[in-house]
């Protein structure tokens, strides 16, 4: 069974959908949709780039990899103060978290048996779209309560961890590609 999809869905939706918010918030409310077009750009490289070294290294440490460099990233999305990093950091989330999960979707298929495969990843996909809702919703009771934007990204890290973590167990399990 491939890893949770919901982290994996929580995080680029909440990302895309407060990067504006985060800009704004330090200061660069004009420049607010500049970190939403890198992380998109970032996000068609990272789909190519990981899917390439999944293919060619297997999912285990190409992923487990990204997430653990995106964990980094938002870290320093939080912090950084300067327009310049904000949009480079925004460019290296969508690589690195776009990737890993476009690259994901690619070899969850593998992980059920051929019978089940269809439902299998359309269940998975399916309880992804949860944490698309679950996403924007928490950034947004985050700040409503108080919290800066900067704490918001990092609020991203669990999800984060958990699913890299998910990844790097099940890339032990093995796949069903001979079933």
């Amino acid at each position: 069974m491939p890893p949770p999809p919901t982290g994996r869905s929580l995080n680029p939706n909440l990302i895309l959908n407060w990067l504006p918010t985060l800009v704004a918030a330090k200061g660069f409310p004009k420049d607010a949709s500049q970190a939403s077009f890198w992380f998109n750009v970032g996000s068609v490289a990272g789909a190519l780039i990981c899917g390439r070294l999944v293919d060619r290294f297997g999912v285990r440490w190409p992923i487990t990899l990204a997430y653990a460099g995106l964990i980094g990233v938002l870290v320093g999305l939080a912090q950084a103060e300067t327009l310049p990093l904000i949009l480079l950091l925004s460019g290296i989330a969508g690589l690195l978290l776009i990737g890993a999960q476009f690259a994901l979707y690619g070899v969850a298929a593998s992980y059920y048996p051929t019978a089940m495969r269809g439902r299998g990843s359309g269940a998975a996909i399916a309880w992804g779209r949860l944490g698309s809702v679950a996403g924007p919703l928490a950034g947004g009771y985050l700040l409503a309560g108080g919290a800066s934007a900067g704490s918001v990204v990092l609020s991203l890290s669990p999800a984060a961890i958990v699913a890299g973590i998910g990844v790097l167990l099940l890339s032990f399990i093995g796949t069903r590609a001979g079933d």
